[in-house]
């Protein structure tokens, strides 16, 4: 069904959003952010190395609703660079402020992804 569907490509595109807001904060040490087709490519090939039907999926359905949300974010800066004769979006993570909590969000969404819990405190014996 149509609904189902496009729920499963808004969870699939918000799902990417955080890959990408990942990507992004990691090299926000270096400042030069990324050309929204090369982040795209890169999370494509990391999540499907050979190309397929999934990573043409991905380029044409989950991406473009991405960058959506990603445009949508304040915390990223959104401009356009020449490069090589081509003019290209750029994204790069500009809230300093932010950037610890997106870390820890990453953190703890992989610790409860391994089924930890991050919300109780250990216990002392």
């Amino acid at each position: 069904n149509k609904r189902s569907k496009v729920s499963g490509l808004r969870k699939e595109a918000s799902k990417i959003q955080n890959i990408a807001y990942d990507k992004l904060i990691m090299d926000c040490n270096e400042g030069e952010g990324y050309a929204a087709l090369h982040l795209r490519d890169e999370i494509a090939h990391e999540l499907h190395p050979e190309p397929c039907a999934a990573r043409e999926r991905f380029n044409s359905m989950v991406w473009p609703r991405a960058v959506v949300l990603i445009r949508s974010d304040n915390r990223v800066t959104k401009t356009r660079k020449s490069i090589g004769g081509k003019s290209l979006e750029w994204f790069e993570w500009a809230a300093d402020s932010s950037r610890k909590s997106r870390r820890s969000l990453a953190a703890n969404t992989a610790v409860a992804a391994e089924g930890g819990n991050t919300t109780e405190k250990p216990k002392s014996e």
